[in-house]
């Protein structure tokens, strides 16, 4: 299944690359990061209904490429699956998360990607 989706952004497009590229490199989510991998890097975190109570949430792996600057654009890979032993029971997500200026003090942010299922071998 292809998803994409685009939102307007009340920041400018300098502040909303700026956050995108800490996203990336680890400053949010540093307590949360395990590794960095592949020249990318790799979170886990748990998602769900109720937050983080096991059983009722899922442990998901997130991976981000390096940002990819060109003109007045942003450009970010990411998959994000979830892991463990039922881990290919769900389906992974492969996207483009693209920022691009939209003058003066506006900015957009577009999700491209597909969802697939993937094998329970990963």
């Amino acid at each position: 299944m292809f998803v994409s989706d685009e939102r307007p952004l009340t920041v400018s497009f300098e502040a909303a690359s700026s956050r995108l590229d800490l996203l990336v490199r680890r400053v949010w989510l540093r307590a949360l990061s395990e590794t960095v991998h592949d020249g990318g890097t790799e979170y886990l975190l748990r998602v769900g209904p109720l937050g983080t109570v096991p059983g009722v949430s899922r442990l998901v792996r997130i991976r981000f490429t390096e940002p990819i600057r060109h003109d007045r654009t942003m450009s970010v890979g990411l998959r994000w699956e979830a892991t463990g032993v039922t881990g290919g029971l769900f389906p992974a997500l492969d996207a483009d998360i693209r920022v691009s200026d939209d003058g003066g003090q506006a900015a957009r942010v577009t999700l491209t990607g597909s969802c697939r299922a993937r094998s329970a071998m990963g």
